[in-house]
């Protein structure tokens, strides 16, 4: 009944809803990009993937993820790349903002079925970066979120959040109890000047001590500090 009732939604949203919201655009565009940007859940956005995917040209995607975003369905992550010395890769990350949702557009109905998902490490990665600016947001501490990458990948970061005045904080954003804080992690935080660093972890155990500066946290306990501190 609920995964019925988020796809009745989504329909009348992106179908009925547009024009008395004051969008003029094609319904169809909207839906088609949506549907594949689920399948590309928390990925670098590349233009020529989509238009090769969706046979619609580049003023047909940018306007239909533009409003998307203003529909508050999508996030739209830009990359850091502030006083970084190495070359940093230039396109934004996306995800569905709500988890229902994306679990809808991706037939996954059951906890069996997102547990047998492949990418179910990304559907968990846009639910707590979602969290974690809702906190932020209600603390008032909150100024913009991004991600961080190097051009060939070599230095990430899930999630930059910038706390205003200059103060950065280094997120990343694992599922598995297995995944742990890596070297190129600690380099990472260390490029963009990142005041705090954390590992936020599904379980409520933290995987390991303080490591490279990383404290590690439930998102319980993360949505805690963002408010506090």
């Amino acid at each position: 009944i609920s995964a019925k009732r988020r796809r009745d939604f989504l329909e009348g949203y992106l179908k009925h809803d547009l024009k008395a919201l004051g969008f003029d655009i094609n319904s169809r565009n909207l839906t088609i990009c949506l549907k594949y940007l689920a399948t590309m859940n928390g990925c670098e956005f590349k233009t020529n993937t989509y238009q090769k995917a969706l046979s619609l040209n580049h003023k047909e995607i940018t306007e239909a993820l533009a409003v998307l975003q203003r529909l508050l369905l999508v996030r739209i992550l830009e990359p850091w790349s502030i006083n970084v010395r190495h070359q940093v890769t230039r396109n934004p990350t996306l995800y569905v903002r709500d988890t229902g949702l994306l679990h809808s557009l991706l037939n996954l109905n059951s906890a069996e079925d997102l547990l047998d998902y492949a990418q179910r490490g990304k559907s968990w990665e846009g639910f707590v970066i979602e969290a974690m600016i809702g906190a932020a947001i209600n603390a008032q501490k909150f100024n913009r979120g991004y991600y961080f990458r190097t051009e060939k990948g070599k230095f990430e970061l899930d999630f930059v959040m910038d706390r205003g005045r200059g103060v950065l904080w280094a997120i990343e954003i694992k599922l598995s109890p297995t995944e742990r804080i890596r070297a190129s992690h600690i380099e990472a935080a260390e490029m963009i000047g990142a005041e705090r660093r954390f590992f936020v972890h599904a379980s409520q155990d933290p995987p390991f001590e303080k490591k490279g500066g990383f404290d590690a946290l439930s998102l319980m306990d993360m949505r805690r500090t963002i408010a506090v501190d």
